[in-house]
């Protein structure tokens, strides 16, 4: 059994290596629909391609059976079948050996099958004759990476601020929604430079950038901007326990920094107990060597006053919210003092 990386495979796909049968795994379609669509323009090279695609056991008996006949049009043929990971556990000996005699007489015919899901080992025996090609959802750090050479392919230089900004804010959402943003940014500045204030102003699910902004103003005690930017959020369709929750894990990551930077602890030091990418630890020092760690602790335990709040019905989400921001913003700049306590 061969396997490789989305990347190494489109390579060597283009480089001619097809193989008649393929394993896609991994949680990332955008990197799986790459590697059909470069199969396809391989195989159209070599003359025509008829494509079809299926789902399901039912879905896979039928694609093989077509592939065991002669085209009528000639030329190549290429079926990908999507299957769970328990299909392929439940493959009956019959469907095997029908896949089997396919790849001993392929006649220029590709089967990929897209594994749904998580599969942590091939099990079943004719499987193992497969090129499994991995295709993970990428970690922000490699995404940005990403997305910093595809504006580059496109005439644009994105910023590695922007690109991290970008990164983080798509993490979870996979790869085609973070390159659709691409496109609007490319098409926003031509062939510029694409930065930070870029991002925020065409990035459709910019949130999470703009939720740092936010914070970013509420440090530098930015009260009517902080609640300008809260209300366009708002508008936007961001709910007051989501930007809350956000803010309150960058108020808990600033506040380690703080601590440890008390405690004289290397950058290197720090890094290693975040475990996170060195970016986001460069950034969150920055950040809190201009904030007192009395301040970011006043800060949190408000941040869970507003949470309580809202939960319990004390007070009207947005209320309790805006009440977070200006109190926040007035400690974390120095002009606040003690807070929770007026409002339990």
């Amino acid at each position: 059994m061969m396997r490789n990386t989305w990347d190494r495979e489109i390579e060597a796909i283009a480089s001619g290596k097809v193989a008649p049968l393929y394993l896609l795994t991994g949680d990332e379609e955008y990197w799986k629909d790459k590697v059909v669509k470069t199969l396809i323009d391989r195989l159209e090279a070599q003359g025509s391609c008829e494509y079809s695609r299926a789902e399901g056991l039912e879905g896979l008996r039928w694609a093989v059976d077509c592939l065991m006949t002669v085209p009528m049009l000639g030329g190549q043929r290429l079926y990908r079948v999507k299957l769970g990971v328990e299909d392929l556990g439940k493959l009956d000996r019959a469907t095997e050996e029908r896949i089997g005699s396919f790849l001993r007489s392929p006649g220029g015919g590709c089967l990929v099958l897209d594994a749904q899901g998580q599969l942590s080992r091939v099990h079943t025996g004719i499987l193992r004759q497969a090129r499994v090609v991995e295709c993970p959802r990428p970690r922000p750090s490699a995404l940005a990476r990403w997305l910093i050479r595809e504006a580059k392919a496109r005439g644009c230089q994105l910023e590695r601020e922007a690109a991290y900004a970008l990164a983080f804010a798509y993490a979870g959402t996979g790869v085609r929604m973070a390159m659709s943003e691409l496109e609007k940014l490319c098409h926003y500045v031509g062939e510029g430079r694409i930065g930070r204030r870029e991002v925020s102003a065409v990035a459709s699910a910019s949130s999470s950038v703009r939720i740092f902004d936010l914070f970013d103003a509420m440090a530098e005690g930015r009260v009517e901007e902080v609640l300008k930017s809260a209300a366009a959020l708002r508008s936007a369709g961001e709910h007051p326990l989501r930007m809350l929750a956000a803010l309150a894990n960058h108020l808990r990551l600033l506040l380690f920094c703080r601590l440890a930077l008390d405690r004289g602890m290397s950058t290197a030091e720090i890094h290693k107990q975040l475990s996170q990418h060195p970016y986001v630890v460069r950034k969150a020092l920055q950040a809190a060597r201009g904030l007192s760690s009395a301040a970011l602790k006043r800060a949190l335990l408000l941040a869970l006053w507003c949470d309580e709040a809202i939960k319990t019905g004390k007070m009207r989400e947005d209320a309790a919210f805006q009440i977070f921001l200006w109190r926040s913003a007035n400690m974390l700049s120095g002009h606040g003092s003690s807070m929770a306590r007026d409002h339990r």
